[in-house]
């Protein structure tokens, strides 16, 4: 009580023996001092769990490159004794709760509250002296093991005859899922958003209705592409769906490019190409035609970083005309998609951040109009949502815990969820797979130089500004909607780059000739083919039974004039409404 009291020059009680006298006011300010210090816990707590296991992904790698190497640090001394007795703390208490009595008050664990802190502090320490700690004494004579050299060959060179033809078999390579199970995709039906957007159409008209403002989107150009379509080809779903695949097809090969062009091994740009190209997990952003809105967004958002880095290679000055294109492909994915507004940052980003990370401060000023540029058209938009829209942004302050979870979720748990299977939502499972991300993540980034980090610092922008707004939208659709499919799109770019340039770093080490590693990386490569195409079957096989015959039984069935019989997914249009709108638009 007495060191309680010479550090905070409060009392936790009265003297043995004397009533508890503060006074009115006294008592009263200590209530209100309880309730800050309640709302100061409550709100470190997302960011407590956020670090804890960045700093767990963080150690991992850290002791598998220190037992490599045979070096030791103090920072890695303070962080496993502090992080073993949490470790200790929580196995005697889960052998209690399994085999006496339930054990969940805060006393039990208080011991270990602070201990977590020292652990992620420690890791913090660890991180921050990585780079200018000195190395401890070693025999000048000797040298690493000849298996950490990492040999400079590449792991799969392409013959100079390919170069020039590998755009064109990505894009192939992307359609095979759509040209394979043609019959399937065949079977798919106008839904849900799909009739709201073409019921808007036949109240406003195509031009009035684009400029309107629903929900969080603001998306003109998509609306006027999308309705142009429907009308071009006559209420064909299938046509609709090809144009849908096709724009997955070029942002396939921009996605190449950019990264062949950013100084990525051949193995890492093919191995990324292939899991993000043909991977079932994309089966609702391809299988459903409002999903060309985020589709079309990567698009221009792939098409501006290309140029950036075209006009990078091309001379040091870069000229107003670049800054102008990136403008508009920021403008264009801004109103395209409601978080294509991340396409204006990001290109921003990437204009900035090699002066900013060579500390080129004069070439920094120079740039910096030019990425206020492709900033401006983002700001533009994302004022006009908030202002003008519904969305869940506007009541944020009563939700921001449930927007920081769901966001975390998709940030942690995705793409890994859906490319393993998703199937499991067991906590050690989830924890498995928050940690794999961040190890990855971390990973690519410490073993990556020059052009490849700028391009994985973007990607991690753009998955960490995805996941907020993802958050603050659709927080109220519950964790499982953060594991939904539709929003794998955009995490698969970011995330599988950095994993396969880990893969690619792995067959790099001696340990392994040039033959072996060629033979290796091609026979990964048509495994991950096999893997990715083998899981569409099961896939397409519920998705077209209730994306696709159901509702054209549905719309089939004979006049009905029960007030119940709904659209799926879309309660508030009567299945009558739905007919009329088929017969409309020619709907097939």
């Amino acid at each position: 009580l007495q060191l309680f009291r010479n550090l905070t020059r409060e009392r936790l009680s009265p003297p043995e023996g004397e009533l508890d006298v503060v006074g009115a006011a006294r008592y009263l300010l200590n209530l209100r001092k309880v309730e800050w210090l309640q709302a100061v816990g409550k709100a470190l707590r997302p960011g407590l769990l956020a670090f804890g296991l960045i700093a767990l992904g963080y150690l991992v790698l850290r002791l598998l490159q220190v037992a490599l190497a045979r070096t030791w640090f103090y920072p890695l001394t303070l962080t496993l004794a502090a992080g073993g007795s949490v470790a200790a703390a929580i196995t005697m208490h889960a052998v209690i709760e399994v085999s006496s009595f339930a054990v969940g008050t805060i006393s039990s664990f208080a011991p270990s509250y602070p201990l977590l802190l020292l652990f992620i502090v420690a890791v913090g320490w660890d991180m921050a002296t990585l780079g200018r700690r000195s190395r401890p004494r070693q025999n000048p004579g000797a040298s690493p093991p000849a298996w950490l050299k990492v040999d400079p060959a590449p792991v799969l060179p392409l013959p100079p005859r390919l170069k020039p033809l590998w755009p064109w078999f990505a894009a192939l390579g992307a359609l095979l899922p759509f040209g394979f199970w043609l019959d399937e995709f065949r079977q798919l039906f106008w839904f849900g958003d799909d009739l709201f957007l073409i019921d808007q159409i036949a109240q406003h008209g195509l031009w009035s209705w684009s400029w309107q403002v629903f929900a969080e989107n603001f998306v003109p150009l998509f609306k006027l592409l999308w309705g142009g379509a429907l009308h071009l080809f006559g209420g064909s779903y299938l046509a609709m769906l090809l144009l849908l695949w096709l724009t997955h097809a070029l942002n396939t090969v921009l996605l190449g490019a950019w990264m062949h062009r950013a100084g990525f091994p051949a193995l890492a740009t093919i191995l990324t190409l292939v899991l993000f190209s043909l991977t079932p997990a994309n089966l609702e952003t391809l299988g459903w035609s409002v999903q060309w809105s985020a589709v079309l967004a990567t698009s221009f958002l792939l098409l501006g970083l290309l140029k950036w880095e075209h006009a990078q290679a091309r001379s040091d000055k870069v000229t107003w005309r670049t800054y102008a294109v990136l403008a508009l492909c920021a403008a264009a994915s801004a109103c395209s998609f409601s978080r294509g507004v991340l396409t204006g940052p990001l290109l921003a980003l990437a204009v900035l951040l090699p002066c900013w990370a060579g500390r080129h401060w004069r070439a920094l000023l120079v740039r910096l109009p030019g990425g206020l540029a492709c900033l401006l058209p983002a700001l533009v938009v994302a004022g006009l949502i908030s202002t003008y829209s519904s969305g869940n942004h506007q009541a944020l302050g009563e939700h921001a815990g449930e927007a920081l979870t769901f966001g975390l979720s998709y940030f942690l748990f995705n793409p890994g969820h859906l490319l393993l299977g998703g199937t499991s939502l067991h906590p050690v499972t989830l924890l498995a797979l928050a940690g794999a991300k961040l190890g990855i993540t971390l990973g690519a980034l410490s073993i990556s130089r020059d052009r490849v980090r700028a391009l994985l610092l973007v990607l991690l922008a753009y998955d960490l500004g995805s996941a907020v707004l993802v958050g603050i939208g659709r927080h109220h659709t519950g964790f499982l909607g953060a594991l939904g499919p539709r929003y794998q799109y955009g995490s698969l770019i970011a995330t599988l780059p950095g994993l396969a340039l880990l893969i690619n770093a792995s067959l790099s080490t001696p340990l392994f000739n040039r033959k072996v590693r060629s033979w290796a990386g091609s026979v990964l490569i048509l495994a991950t083919i096999v893997y990715c195409l083998a899981g569409w079957p099961a896939a397409l096989r519920d998705f077209t039974t209730w994306r696709g015959r159901d509702m054209r039984a549905l719309l089939a069935a004979p006049a009905t004039r029960d007030p119940q019989a709904t659209v799926p997914a879309l309660d508030f249009m009567h299945v009558e409404r739905a007919k009329a709108l088929q017969r409309a638009y020619h709907l097939h």
